[in-house]
C-alpha cells in the first residue's frame, strides 16, 4: 500500500502530507455499526488447519488464478513506474512517507481522534448517519482523524525538509 500512495503522490505532485491516513477499523476495535445502528466488535481473524488445508488445495489455486495473474501485473505496472519514476527519489519519497506516518501515528492514535464507537464499543453520542458532529471523522467512520493529521502536517512537512 505504502508503495502505490508514494507513486500516486509522485505522478500527481502531491506533498507527503496530502498522503496521510489513519486506520478506523482494526481488529480488536469496533465498525460503527452504520448498518444496524449499534457498534460491532472486529475479530481478529484467523485461518483454521481446515483452511489452511483447503488454500493449499488445487481446487483453491486453481480458482484464484485470475486474481494471482491479476495481482503479478499491477505489481509489475507498479514497479515500471517506480522505475520510470526514479528509484532513488521514489526510495526517499517512501522513506519520508513511512517516517510522516509513524509522527501521524503517534500523535495522533493517542485518544484525540472521536471515532463513531469507543474502545469499550459505545456508539458516540448523536451519532447518525446524518448526523456525525459528535466524531472527527469525514463520513460516518471514513477519513477518521483528519483533524489532527491537518493540524500536525506543516509540523511534518518541516521536518521532512530540514
Amino acid at each position: 500500500l505504502d508503495e502505490s500512495l508514494v507513486a500516486m503522490q509522485m505522478l500527481l505532485g502531491l506533498k507527503t502530507t496530502d498522503m496521510l491516513y489513519l486506520k478506523a477499523k482494526g481488529s480488536g476495535s469496533f465498525d460503527d455499526g452504520a448498518f444496524n445502528s449499534t457498534c460491532v466488535f472486529i475479530v481478529k481473524s484467523f485461518v483454521s488447519p481446515g483452511m489452511q488445508d483447503f488454500f493449499a488445495s488445487e481446487k483453491w489455486t486453481s480458482r484464484i488464478q485470475g486474481d494471482i495473474w491479476l495481482y503479478k501485473a499491477v505489481n509489475r505496472s507498479l514497479d515500471l513506474t517506480i522505475d520510470r519514476l526514479g528509484r532513488t527519489s521514489f526510495e526517499q519519497q517512501l522513506a519520508n512517507f513511512r517516517l510522516a506516518m509513524q509522527i501521524t501515528e503517534e500523535r495522533c492514535n493517542n485518544g484525540k481522534i472521536r471515532f463513531p464507537c469507543s474502545p469499550n464499543g459505545v456508539r458516540a453520542e448523536n451519532y447518525t448517519n446524518h448526523k456525525i458532529d459528535s466524531t472527527d471523522c469525514l463520513w460516518l467512520d471514513s477519513g477518521c482523524g483528519y483533524e489532527c493529521i491537518d493540524q500536525i502536517s506543516a509540523e511534518i512537512e518541516d521536518r521532512l525538509s530540514s
